[in-house]
Formats: structure tokens, sequence, C-alpha cells
């Protein structure tokens, strides 16, 4: 299955164990590809894809509850209808959420299911801030910012970035 599901080899072929078997040698080396690299190739992708980032936002607090998404992309694209939505909860604590199923380049429909995420901030030179990311939801991402002290706080006008796998 294409992102964003974790795959294995056997998602990719319906070989017992998953791999090709060459019906007879490569005619020429230089065009064809054997079983044994096409395996490899899929092998190598289906473990890619248990660690993949699978979305990323960027948002800026501006004030009271308003949070722009100012930047989006995910393994299912970045176009209008699967911007995530970001809500201020309270004072330093946010949620980001995507959709909850996505269609892929094949046009299947896949559940979204995040499993850890972790966060940036861009800090001046004299406030440090701690973001803590947990996930909440199949498709939501709890953020927490911290200043030094460890009361929430909202950065105002500071690029926040979510990442999710």
């Amino acid at each position: 299955m294409p992102l964003p599901d974790i795959d294995s080899i056997q998602s990719y072929n319906a070989a017992p164990n998953g791999t090709l078997v060459d019906y007879s040698p490569s005619e020429d080396p230089t065009t064809d590809q054997p079983a044994a690299g096409a395996n490899a190739h899929q092998a190598s992708s289906a473990m890619a894809t248990r660690t993949q980032t699978r979305a990323y936002c960027s948002f800026t607090y501006v004030s009271g509850a308003s949070a722009p998404v100012t930047e989006h992309d995910a393994v299912w694209g970045n176009s209008a209808g699967v911007i995530p939505v970001v809500a201020r909860i309270s004072a330093g604590k946010f949620s980001v959420t995507w959709p909850t199923t996505v269609s892929d380049a094949l046009g299947a429909t896949h559940s979204v299911n995040l499993r850890r995420a972790w966060g940036n901030i861009v800090f001046d030179a004299t406030t440090v801030y701690v973001i803590y990311c947990t996930r909440s939801a199949a498709n939501v991402i709890n953020v927490r910012i911290v200043q030094d002290g460890g009361s929430g706080f909202d950065p105002v006008s500071v690029p926040i970035d979510v990442f999710a796998v």
C-alpha cells in the first residue's frame, strides 16, 4: 500500500514471501532489471515507510485563538483540502489536526495514523523555549511550548514547526 501506510515487501508482491523471481535470465543487463534488483529496491522502500516523516506543518501564533498555518506538506500532498487545522487550547498549548482520511497518488483512501511527533521553534537570542509534541489521536498532535521557567507561553509571531511520523 502506498504512504501514509506502513509497508512490507509483501505489500508490493503477491509471491509467498513478497520477493520476485526471474522467469529467465536478463537478456540485456543494461536495460532489464533482474528480480534481485527489484526486490532490493522494494525492500528498502518498504522499510523506509516505517520511519519516514508523514506530515509537516508550520504555524505562527498571532493573538487570541489565531494560529494560521504558514506552510504544510505531507506524503499525501499539500492541496487546500488537506491543510492541517491549528487551534490554541491555552497558553502555550496548541493542537494540530490533519484529516482523518486521505487519498494517495493512486486514488485509494487511507486512514491517517500518526505515531510520534517532534517540534521546532525559532527563538530569539534572549528567550529560550522548549517545545513538546504528543499524539492525542491518530491524526492529532498536541504541542506544548514552555519558557525556560517551565510555564506555558505563547510565542507571538514566532514560527512553530511540527513534524509527524
